[in-house]
């Protein structure tokens, strides 16, 4: 399974805006994102303002960047996704976010 992540405005018409597509990624970093945000959850910013998001994602990857080996230890079984993937996902999506406050996260886990 996997996470697809992007950031959207709302247009008016049948479809909305991407304004940042941050791409798909493993979910077997899931429960590094869960430690990372708790008692929160990567799929608890879908739907919100991207403003609000920076503002959880920063605190997320300051998780992380501050015990990377706690990190890297929690790494699923699969063979895909690592740490250094996982925060970089976090810090292209926060990005986006800054550069887009106004538009609306959206998750979507296959």
């Amino acid at each position: 399974m996997s996470y697809q992540v992007s950031v959207h405005i709302a247009t008016g018409s049948e479809h909305d805006l991407v304004l940042c597509d941050i791409g798909n990624y493993t979910d077997n970093v899931e429960e590094m994102w869960n430690t990372a945000f708790f008692p929160s959850t990567l799929l608890a910013l879908n739907g919100i303002l991207a403003s609000t998001a920076a503002i959880t994602l920063a605190t997320a990857i300051n998780n992380m960047r501050a015990s990377p080996g706690t990190y890297r230890s929690l790494r699923g079984s699969g063979s895909l996704g690592d740490y250094e993937g996982a925060l970089d996902y976090l810090v292209r999506l926060r990005q986006c976010c800054l550069e887009h406050p106004l538009g609306t996260v959206t998750i979507v886990r296959h």
